[in-house]
């Protein structure tokens, strides 16, 4: 029988909302005793400094890049809070942002996701002033949210970046066709009302069996993620950032978020704990992952992709530690 999420005592009285934050990132672990006591003195020494403000940052990104697994990481880190919702997705997730952890929105009446970025984006990074310990404050920022479609928009958003020092994770997937495969998948799934993402409880072949992907389509994906990744490119020429990518948190999560933990200079360690995400298309071979490869391989190697499919078609994407 697995041990009870029941930290001793004498620490749910010292510092109760990191039990809690171990035990719903994969359960209280009795020999985890002396690292929580270093999380709890990080913290301990972070009250004892004087109040400083919160600092924002932002997870930026592009889909199905591992940021829905990396946000979960944040939003269950006692030092961070962070949005589970793409705020800028559309109207309702915006919405849900403003409300989250029941602050006062700075919104007076309902703002349209189409309102300039400057006046939407200060209620993302609102935080409740009893929460004394909430050293970061961050969301979600997919690139084709807003950052692709105007240049005003995007002039806007670095220019609040740059006002109110906000610190940014790029987060990066660099293999574009088990991308794109992953995209179409997720496309795929939308539109059957299915889950997009597979967690340990789902015994299902999905992710398992080969599945055939239009031409065209990822001729159309692989333009628009490079059009995508080029706008994380400019913003990133602009704004101080640490770079992350797919393929590491993949392989060994935990240089990753030691890197980011740094980066954001949060007092309590950022760690990957136990997790209920199942990665799925992990066949080395795209002639694995898809059953119409060998048609879309050679209408794509007359196009400018012809590299991209010579250097990853038969590419592990996760390494080995």
């Amino acid at each position: 029988t697995s041990e009870p999420c029941r930290p001793p005592k004498a620490m749910l009285r010292t510092f109760i909302f990191a039990s809690l934050s171990a035990c719903a990132l994969g359960g209280w672990d009795p020999e985890s005793t002396l690292t929580m006591q270093a999380d709890i003195h990080h913290v301990q020494e972070y009250h004892a400094e004087p109040q400083r403000e919160v600092q924002k940052f932002i997870l930026l990104t592009t889909a199905r890049s591992g940021s829905t697994w990396l946000s979960s990481i944040f939003h269950g880190h006692p030092q961070m809070s962070f949005h589970l919702k793409e705020c800028l997705a559309d109207q309702s997730s915006m919405e849900s942002c403003n409300a989250d952890w029941g602050v006062p929105s700075l919104l007076q009446t309902t703002q349209s996701l189409n309102a300039p970025l400057l006046n939407i984006l200060p209620a993302f990074f609102q935080t409740p002033s009893n929460l004394t310990w909430k050293s970061h404050v961050g969301f979600k920022w997919m690139t084709q949210q807003r950052l692709s479609q105007d240049t005003e928009s995007f002039n806007d958003a670095i220019q609040f970046m740059k006002d109110q020092n906000v610190k940014l994770i790029a987060l990066r997937r660099q293999d574009p066709l088990r991308r794109c495969l992953s995209l179409y998948d997720m496309d795929l799934r939308k539109n059957a009302s299915l889950a997009v993402h597979k967690f340990t409880t789902d015994n299902s072949d999905w992710g398992k069996t080969k599945i055939a992907v239009p031409t065209e389509y990822m001729h159309w994906c692989l333009d628009w993620y490079e059009t995508n990744d080029r706008i994380i490119n400019k913003i990133t020429s602009q704004i101080e950032a640490v770079h992350v990518f797919y393929k590491d948190l993949c392989t060994n999560p935990q240089p990753v978020l030691d890197k980011i933990h740094n980066y954001l200079h949060i007092k309590m360690p950022i760690r990957a704990g136990n997790t209920d995400f199942q990665k799925i298309h992990e066949a080395n071979s795209m002639y694995d992952l898809m059953s119409n490869w060998a048609e879309v391989r050679e209408n794509l190697l007359h196009t400018h992709h012809a590299s991209k499919i010579l250097e990853f078609e038969n590419k592990p994407e996760c390494g080995t530690v």
